[in-house]
């Protein structure tokens, strides 16, 4: 399994570039397909799971449009308390 991270800094802010080293990785567990009748994975088992690994957790069905966008938003407003600590402490 091939993990992968896209760095993305802001060309006009200094400290979004010198933080690079340390990035941490944004780590959320999403169940995909809640749409389906035959679930093999009951959720409290994804959300222990995340939890134990201090990952988000999202139930979603990509079909549906169920809780896609929720996604999504939640995936932004974590980057940009991100970046707004990052531009605090610098």
């Amino acid at each position: 399994m091939y993990d992968g991270a896209c760095l993305v800094y802001d060309i006009s802010c200094q400290p979004t570039f010198d933080c690079l080293p340390d990035w941490k990785v944004l780590r959320i567990l999403v169940g995909n397909k809640t749409d389906r009748e035959d679930r093999e994975i009951p959720r409290h088992i994804g959300e222990d799971f995340a939890q134990r690994h201090g990952m988000y957790f999202l139930e979603t069905s990509a079909k549906e449009a169920e809780n896609v966008e929720r996604l999504f938003m939640e995936i932004a407003v974590e980057l940009m308390e991100v970046m707004r600590y990052l531009l605090y402490i610098s």
